[in-house]
């Protein structure tokens, strides 16, 4: 997920540190960072709370992984510990307080500022009812003016996935989930405890209030949506609610079925830009399985893919996933594909091309997080598949709730070494490739059409399709794809033959499109040939057909202007 980065037009001085011998007037604004300077740090001492009550190992583990996301991310170096018993030399390093209890927080040094309870938050007098609210803030330490201190409430390994730390230009915010819902400004010279600069704060609930107020609400068996009333109409968020309960349908399928009355709160967006103004998050869609929300844009929320219902319904079924991969790996393993390939030809092109990760490395939450997401998730799917085959649906509960990092933690749940199981999974994929090697020899047939189609081969292209069509005689895309290179090479009576194969071949719905489509290439083919009226006669074939990707309004242009040779470039 990309970082949430607000900047605050307020922003005051240049730097927190080191100011009791400065005054405000020496000081420029334009290169203060607010909160931002914590990812400017050499060095910072993480600490977590460890205290009565407090599940320090979970904590640590925590601590541990904002550690390694600011060294790996960053290049900040770091040191975890917990906050008693904490020497002098410690405190008087650069401090990134986690978690509501720290006790660096409420000391003679250091009072708090704040007061978190059931009834909600109260810091430097701002008063919230919200007990969902988190605070951060960023000041100069008490424990040594020369250093940084940030706090941050946050200890929570689901939502940390998506938010490891936030990223803000400001002194201090209050975040619901991923979004500043107010943030401000500390008078300078920094003293502890701060003070509010109350000319240089914003609070957004107000504006936010507003825009939900215009949302209008409707409700399905497993959903109550709200959406933006001014651009989705009544018959729009029915066809939304049909297409998510498919999708509930599909997840429940593959999951499980929740108990009855389980709901999900679903909110619709009008596109990205509006959906990171009122969330903090630009994704078409993300999900807050604790909570049993999903976010969506419009376009997102008429797909009926389940990959985000699969998340919150494996969260009631099986419980809180702390492994990135597993998270993912779930939603993509019930898929069997990722972006329309399956995985089993994803691991047979890594695998050629040396590029297949280790369990090691992409369990690693850091070492992932640079992974590019082609290589990542194909493999995280094929992970949740292979621990479901070897260990069952028990194994699996176990292994997607294991509360340790990485493959130990993998390996402990499943009750194995952790070699054992970086081998095992191997050579399952491998065996799985040699299974399918016709498969993997069409997968390579079309990478090859692929390139040459870069280079503008046209007749390269061809040959690629034919081999490829030698193992898979009656593929719709690959037939389209040669006839559609013939064309272009002025091979015409070929690309007739091929084009008249797949308007005749027995099409399911996954390829109707290619019927259609099929349909709408031949009448272009007959209109490079001067052969016009047979070009009208597809043309109006097209229009009897369904209107899928626009096929309609193609065919009826192409009844205008009909197509030439340099139009096919």
């Amino acid at each position: 997920m990309r970082r949430i980065v607000r900047i605050l037009a307020a922003a005051m001085l240049l730097s927190p540190l080191a100011v009791r011998a400065q005054s405000s007037a020496d000081l420029s604004s334009e290169h203060y960072l607010g909160e931002l300077y914590l990812f400017r740090l050499d060095e910072v001492a993480v600490i977590y709370p460890a205290g009565p009550g407090e599940d320090a190992a979970a904590n640590r583990r925590s601590a541990e992984a904002r550690a390694a996301f600011l060294e790996q991310a960053h290049r900040v170096k770091t040191r975890v510990l917990p906050d008693d018993p904490l020497g002098p030399e410690d405190r008087h390093r650069h401090l990134l307080l986690l978690g509501w209890n720290n006790r660096l927080l409420g000391t003679t040094e250091a009072p708090s500022i704040f007061t978190h309870s059931s009834e909600g938050l109260a810091f430097l007098e701002i008063r919230t009812l919200n007990q969902g609210v988190d605070l951060l803030f960023f000041t100069s330490s008490p424990y040594d003016r020369d250093k940084a201190l940030v706090f941050w409430s946050r200890m929570d390994p689901e939502r940390d996935r998506v938010m490891m730390l936030p990223a803000v230009g400001s002194d201090w915010a209050l975040y619901s989930d991923f979004r500043v819902i107010r943030q401000g400004m500390f008078e300078r010279p920094h003293e502890w405890p701060p003070k509010r600069a109350n000319a240089a704060e914003k609070d957004h609930a107000a504006d936010l209030a507003r825009i939900d107020a215009l949302d209008s609400t409707r409700y399905s068996d497993h959903y109550t949506v709200d959406y933006p009333a001014a651009r989705i109409d009544t018959a729009e968020s029915d066809a939304i609610l049909k297409a998510r309960e498919t999708a509930f349908a599909r997840a429940a399928a593959k999951i499980g079925a929740p108990p009855e009355g389980f709901k999900i709160s679903l909110r619709v967006y009008e596109d990205e830009t509006s959906k990171e103004k009122r969330t903090g998050l630009a994704d078409p869609a993300h999900s807050i399985p604790a909570a049993r929300e999903l976010h969506m844009t419009r376009r997102a929320a008429h797909s009926s893919s389940p990959h985000e219902e699969i998340h919150i319904l494996a969260r009631e079924a099986f419980g809180p996933c702390r492994l990135t991969t597993l998270y993912e790996g779930l939603a993509v393993a019930e898929d069997g594909a990722y972006r329309g390939l399956d995985l089993d030809l994803h691991a047979a092109a890594l695998i050629e091309k040396g590029a297949f990760p280790a369990i090691a490395d992409f369990l690693d939450e850091e070492k992932a997080r640079p992974m590019t997401d082609a290589v990542r998730y194909p493999a995280a799917g094929l992970l949740v598949t292979w621990i479901r085959e070897t260990a069952g649906v028990g194994g699996l509960k176990k292994a997607y709730t294991a509360t340790g990092a990485g493959l130990a933690a993998l390996a402990s749940s499943l009750g194995k070494p952790a070699d054992a199981v970086e081998l095992g999974f191997r050579q399952w994929v491998e065996a799985r490739i040699r299974a399918r090697q016709a498969d993997v020899a069409f997968m390579k047939c079309q990478t090859e059409a692929q390139e040459r189609l870069k280079d503008g081969d046209y007749a390269g292209v061809a040959a690629a399709i034919e081999r490829a069509l030698l193992i898979h005689p009656d593929d719709p895309q690959s037939l389209f794809n040669l006839a559609s290179a013939e064309m272009r090479i002025r091979k015409y009576d070929a690309a007739e033959t091929h084009l008249k194969r797949i308007v005749g071949l027995p099409l399911g719905p996954k390829d109707s499109r290619f019927a259609i489509f099929g349909r709408y290439q031949l009448g272009r083919l007959f209109d490079i040939q001067s052969r016009r009226e047979d070009a009208l006669a597809e043309y109006r074939l097209v229009l009897e057909l369904p209107d899928q990707f626009d096929a309609h309004r193609l065919a009826k242009e192409a009844m205008e202007t009909p197509a030439t040779a340099e139009s096919l470039q």
